[in-house]
């Protein structure tokens, strides 16, 4: 039986457009499990696993993952908080963070962007 696939790998930067086959390569794991999905059984979820690439476009200096999830997993999908409870949470996150860090770190935070359709 064939695995499924959950994901499509983009051949271009998102944002400059210049190719992602070119870009360097900041991290790379051959399987996690799909963010954001739970699932009732270990079994159920066995299956299904990605690999995630994180790149930076050589010209724009971009950062990006080189994978675009199926959106048809998240279909379902459906936060536990409200979008207020969910900001104010991060606004809680952030400023314990910059209790610890110089105000002018960098810091990135994967994931928490709306879906783009279409």
């Amino acid at each position: 039986m064939k695995t499924p696939t959950y994901y499509q790998l983009e051949n271009k930067c998102r944002i400059s457009g210049e190719p992602i086959s070119s870009s360097d390569v900041i991290s790379h794991f051959d399987e996690l499990p799909i963010p954001g999905l739970f699932f009732e059984s270990a079994e159920s979820a066995r299956d299904k696993k990605i690999p995630m690439t994180l790149v930076k476009s050589k010209k724009a200096g971009f950062m990006q993952l080189s994978q675009t999830m199926d959106g048809s997993l998240y279909r379902f999908y459906k936060s536990g908080q409200s979008d207020a409870n969910h900001f104010s949470w991060l606004e809680n996150i952030a400023g314990q963070m910059s209790k610890h860090f110089d105000l002018v770190t960098p810091v990135l935070e994967v994931g928490g962007g709306k879906q783009r359709s279409g």
